[in-house]
């Protein structure tokens, strides 16, 4: 169960690469499996794809140009073969990882294909957590602890900036939101 300080949702976006065997995306100093630990045993929605440069697909290079491998002949996802294949994949499940393999529910998340492309990861929680949540309503004025509301009000607040964010960079990018 997530506390009150953990994340409701996580947004991850450039090259991918690997580094003394974990994987890293560039902006963040804490590897991937770090990253993700806090949604472990929780409900998460999981969006995953390969992000072509720009918002353009530049069909004259390996992965409408989200592919750094092409300048070294091969691509570990395929892209040697088929230039024009994106990878794309959306989940709903239960978080959860067995030794370095993740899944969402009963599905096995390969991560692998991020590695050395420009892409973009988003995980976010199916349910808030019961702390922002729980009714403003039911709260008793003359006994309400003013730490607690002051959390209450500051996660709903963290709550809105961060979908107001998430839905600012899908609105920069010409999708709708």
């Amino acid at each position: 169960m997530m506390n009150d300080d953990s994340k409701l949702c996580e947004v991850l976006e450039g090259i991918f690469y690997v580094e003394a065997g974990n994987m890293f995306v560039p902006g963040n100093d804490e590897p991937l499996q770090d990253i993700l630990a806090p949604f472990i045993d929780e409900g998460v929605l999981v969006v995953v794809h390969h992000h072509p440069p720009n918002n353009q697909l530049d069909l004259e290079h390996w992965g409408a140009g989200s592919c750094m491998w092409e300048p070294t002949g091969h691509c570990p996802y395929g892209h040697h073969d088929e230039p024009h294949k994106l990878f794309a994949v959306e989940m709903r499940g239960t978080l959860r990882r067995e030794g370095t393999d993740w899944f969402v529910g009963t599905e096995k998340l390969d991560l692998t294909p991020l590695e050395g492309h420009l892409s973009r990861l988003v995980v976010t929680l199916l349910e808030p957590p019961a702390s922002l949540t729980d009714s403003l309503d039911d709260i008793d004025p003359m006994k309400v602890d003013p730490e607690e509301l002051t959390m209450r009000l500051r996660n709903l607040s963290s709550l809105a900036s961060g979908l107001t964010s998430i839905l600012e960079g899908f609105k920069s990018e010409g999708q709708d939101a």
